[in-house]
């Protein structure tokens, strides 16, 4: 299934963060943060994109979780590989460290 996919391909680039097959089926804003944060201190994607305050402020209101999702969701769009470009896999990015900041 896509959640068994999605948490195998994130459980060797995380250390922290512990995705659940729950967790993943309905993911609360707080591990989208927590996963977002732990990938960036990892593999530097997405440093200096966020403030500390909108980081922290998350899981506190529903608009800051908006403004965190619509943001995160543009960084993601401008990073995404252009069509034809096959994305590489959970063993390709443990193997060559180069894979991780794509």
């Amino acid at each position: 299934t896509e959640v068994a996919r999605t948490s195998l391909l994130y459980a060797r680039l995380l250390s922290r963060t512990r995705l659940t097959m729950p967790l993943l089926r309905r993911p609360p804003a707080a591990l989208v943060r927590d996963v977002f944060v732990e990938v960036m201190e990892r593999t530097g994607f997405g440093e200096g994109e966020f403030l500390p305050e909108e980081l922290e402020g998350v899981a506190h209101t529903e608009r800051q979780l908006l403004h965190f999702i619509k943001k995160l969701a543009k960084l993601v769009s401008r990073h995404d590989p252009p069509t034809g470009i096959t994305t590489p896999s959970a063993q390709e990015i443990a193997v060559e460290p180069i894979l991780k900041n794509r």
